[in-house]
């Protein structure tokens, strides 16, 4: 009896070593799509594999979530997935889960941009001015009909290409309608000077120097140039907007 027991038991033990981890599991689906993947000689083509791919990742994610390495697979998929799954996956989450200290970043980062899209009230916040005189968001809003917040750097090659097209908005509005808030995220103060001095920029500026919770993390800024659009009653109604978007909006 007692050696039937013992056989028993070894067996079991022996199928579940031959039990695929999760990790094996998603390395099998992720090697079927590269082999689907690179087959595609189209740009098109591998899109399309891609997009195939997503609900059926997205359903074995939801189906393991809590799972040791289903971190690891959510955080993998994160570039693919909508916004819509992405939510409701956090929404799914154990606690535990976000221990993990790079999914609570991206955590607090959806919510950020969750909580600052277009309807949303804005988030005020007090920076330094090139002359050391703090300026907060809130004292602008309200004093023209628009305020337009622009997330920036001196090293950022799109955010210095965006700034004379917000110079033509700028000086073709009437006063009172637009207000531009350049809000730097240059580490290094000479840099944002230096750019200052260059640019010769009309509207106010300050430098996010806030190290934890800064005005770039409330707003959920992943990339610069980020851009929102704020009402005189303090509402956002546009983030990233495009220049035709800008000039639709504010038009009378």
């Amino acid at each position: 009896m007692k050696k039937s027991i013992f056989l028993v038991a070894a067996l079991c033990l022996l199928a579940s070593c031959h039990k695929p981890t999760l990790k094996q599991q998603y390395e099998a689906l992720t090697d079927e799509l590269m082999a689907q993947y690179e087959a595609q000689t189209t740009r098109e083509g591998k899109d399309s594999v891609i997009e195939a791919f997503v609900p059926t990742g997205f359903d074995f994610l939801m189906a393991h979530l809590g799972e040791e390495y289903s971190d690891s697979i959510f955080l993998d998929m994160y570039g693919i997935l909508s916004d819509e799954q992405i939510e409701q996956a956090f929404n799914a989450m154990p606690e535990s889960m976000f221990q993990n200290e790079r999914l609570a970043q991206k955590h607090a980062r959806f919510l950020a941009i969750k909580n600052t899209q277009a309807g949303c009230t804005f988030i005020d916040f007090q920076l330094p001015q090139p002359d050391g005189a703090l300026l907060s968001l809130g004292e602008l809003v309200g004093k023209t009909e628009y305020v337009l917040v622009d997330f920036w750097a001196s090293w950022c090659g799109p955010c210095r290409r965006l700034l004379p097209v917000l110079k033509d908005i700028y000086h073709a509005q009437p006063a009172g309608k637009l207000q531009i808030l350049g809000v730097s995220v240059d580490q290094e103060e000479a840099a944002w000077r230096k750019a200052l001095d260059e640019e010769q920029l009309p509207w106010r500026q300050v430098r996010d120097t806030i190290t934890h919770n800064s005005p770039s993390d409330q707003y959920g800024v992943m990339y610069i140039p980020t851009t929102l659009l704020i009402n005189k009653e303090g509402t956002i109604i546009a983030r990233n907007p495009s220049e035709e978007e800008i000039l639709e909006r504010i038009k009378d």
